[in-house]
């Protein structure tokens, strides 16, 4: 399966798969974070609620850290994440004011804009390294196919 390397960290053991990365692809995705038009500094997020895909992955784990960086600590009470699923759910949320922040990806952002939404930060300035997209399997699959990949690749 494609996806970002903190839903392997997040999913792995639940519902007894054990999932592993197996492949990086080179590609420095950048997550922008983008807040209702009322929002004017960080600190205006205290309290409020904000758009996530699930409250435990990868999104929510990169919005997580650019809140952390900017001195808004989840752990500590200073805003809520509410799972709403993909971008666009996220969006259709901030538009009706139930949430004030979070990230959104193209072709979202543009609608952001469009509706006087504007971009806050980016994942970015705080996490420049941030790979998102790998290739994972579950463990037992990689085990067996990766003996007879072994094989074919060397001629057994």
């Amino acid at each position: 399966m494609s996806t970002a390397f903190d839903n392997v960290l997040a999913w792995s053991g639940r519902e007894g798969a054990e999932i592993i990365a197996v492949l990086q692809i080179s590609d420095k995705t950048v997550l922008p974070v983008f807040v209702r038009p009322e929002i004017k500094t960080w600190s205006d997020l205290k309290g409020k609620k904000l758009a996530a895909d699930a409250v435990d992955t990868a999104f929510a784990l990169v919005l997580r850290r650019v809140l952390l960086a900017n001195g808004l600590d989840m752990t500590k009470g200073d805003y809520e994440l509410v799972a709403l699923g993909a971008t666009g759910a996220r969006l259709e949320s901030m538009l009706k004011g139930e949430t004030f922040a979070g990230v959104l990806t193209s072709p979202f952002d543009v609608k952001a804009v469009a509706a006087g939404m504007r971009r806050m930060g980016d994942s970015k300035e705080v996490l420049p390294d941030y790979t998102n997209t790998i290739f994972a399997v579950n463990r037992e699959w990689g085990r067996k196919t990766a003996k007879h990949l072994w094989r074919i690749s060397v001629g057994g």
